[in-house]
């Protein structure tokens, strides 16, 4: 009928916080943490606000858009920096306002970036580094 505009979602988020809840148990069940991948959904706030109800309180973020957008929602930040590399000049903003569990990083000079930000923000980071071997594939974002 054509009363959808593009790239707009329908979620039934009484079954995301449903599903949520699901993933939740089984994770706590095999001593698991469980971030919410929101990316997929256009980072909806709605969804985050299901998500969370069903009991998953972190999101990955793929980039700063999104975890912009999960923390306004009320997110915790799980995880950062696995598809894109956070900007030099945003990294002390993304360590003092979103203080993620992890943040992966390519190479030593990010790893430094990542750091300086957290010790500015007055805690120390947990770093995922991302290990590259010829002939190693990555997914570009």
């Amino acid at each position: 009928q054509g009363k959808l505009p593009a790239k707009a979602y329908v979620l039934d988020l009484d079954t995301v916080e449903r599903n949520a809840k699901i993933l939740k148990q089984e994770a706590d069940r095999l001593g698991l943490k469980i971030f919410a991948m929101t990316k997929q959904v256009g980072r909806s706030s709605s969804f985050c606000k299901a998500v969370m109800h069903g009991g998953i309180e972190r999101a990955v973020a793929v980039d700063m858009a999104c975890a912009r957008a999960t923390h306004k929602a009320g997110m915790k930040l799980g995880h950062l920096g696995h598809l894109q590399q956070i900007a030099k000049f945003e990294a002390d903003a993304a360590a003092s306002t979103f203080k993620p569990d992890y943040w992966t990083v390519f190479n030593d000079t990010k790893a430094e970036e990542a750091g300086r930000g957290a010790k500015t923000a007055g805690y120390v980071q947990d770093l995922l580094a991302r290990i590259a071997a010829e002939g190693d594939i990555f997914y570009r974002g």
